[in-house]
């Protein structure tokens, strides 16, 4: 969490930590407690965008973030998503996402807490995130990502995902949706495909307009590169997915990731 800044002094980091944990309260009070029939509670997932300074690559970044002394808190899981093909002019302004896995909001302050905390004159790395990339404050956002229940886990270094943003039909709701991907997960299972499925519901973040419906994000995260590639290929040659299915939403085109495994807490012993 303590690489999300652009360039601060101490006393600016300070307070956009403080600014964080505001956040994570107010989202805590406000969030709905609505949720559909055999939902899981979920991760919750911090995510902010960035940009790669002149001359990194994202190969650097990468590096740099798996070598990172981790020694404070920190959140379960981490990734760096590159961006491949992405939604209308995504790619003009940012080269990849951050994404931060917490069980709780509460690990989720402890974290954030844990680390504003820390003496600023502590020993650092010789390198900072902010000699590599800069991350736009204005896009940090907290969404609750939930699993479709039998995906595979990815446990490799990288892999494809794909992404859609989907408008909720006005007589539907976020149950719908999770009953549906549940559906169309039933379906792929029959052809003996697992990738792992999630379903992301915004929970604080830049403000959308409501007044246009409510959206759910989806992600696919198959275990590897050629196994994306092989579940695409599946309608094409014949597999409907959506047999059976009533949508309750309708989605945009997919987004293409390259998501970097960049730290993942260790299993308990």
């Amino acid at each position: 969490m303590q690489h999300v800044v652009q360039n601060p002094n101490y006393r600016d980091k300070q307070m956009r930590k403080i600014c964080v944990l505001s956040s994570i309260t107010f989202a805590v009070l406000m969030s709905s407690a609505a949720t559909g029939q055999g939902m899981p509670p979920g991760a919750l997932v911090n995510t902010i965008d960035c940009s790669l300074n002149d001359g990194v690559s994202m190969a650097q970044a990468v590096e740099w973030a798996r070598n990172l002394p981790r020694e404070e808190m920190q959140p379960n899981a981490e990734f760096y998503r590159e961006n491949i093909i992405g939604r209308s002019g995504y790619k003009d302004d940012y080269d990849f996402s951050i994404a931060s896995y917490f069980g709780s909001y509460s690990q989720m302050v402890a974290t954030v807490g844990g680390n504003a905390a820390l003496p600023a004159n502590r020993t650092r790395p010789v390198q900072r995130a902010t000699d590599l990339y800069t991350c736009d404050q204005a896009t940090l956002r907290i969404v609750t990502s939930r699993p479709i229940p039998g995906g595979d886990a990815f446990t490799g270094p990288l892999t494809l995902m794909s992404t859609f943003f989907c408008r909720i039909n006005d007589d539907s709701n976020l149950g719908d949706v999770w009953e549906a991907l549940l559906a169309v997960n039933d379906n792929y299972a029959d052809e003996g495909e697992s990738s792992l499925v999630q379903m992301n519901s915004s929970t604080f973040g830049p403000v959308q307009n409501r007044r246009n419906g409510d959206f759910v994000g989806i992600a696919v995260i198959p275990a590897t590169p050629e196994a994306w590639g092989a579940r695409r290929d599946m309608p094409r040659n014949g597999f409907s997915p959506f047999e059976g299915v009533e949508l309750p939403m309708s989605c945009n085109f997919p987004s293409l990731w390259l998501t970097h495994a960049v730290y993942r807490a260790a299993a308990p012993q």
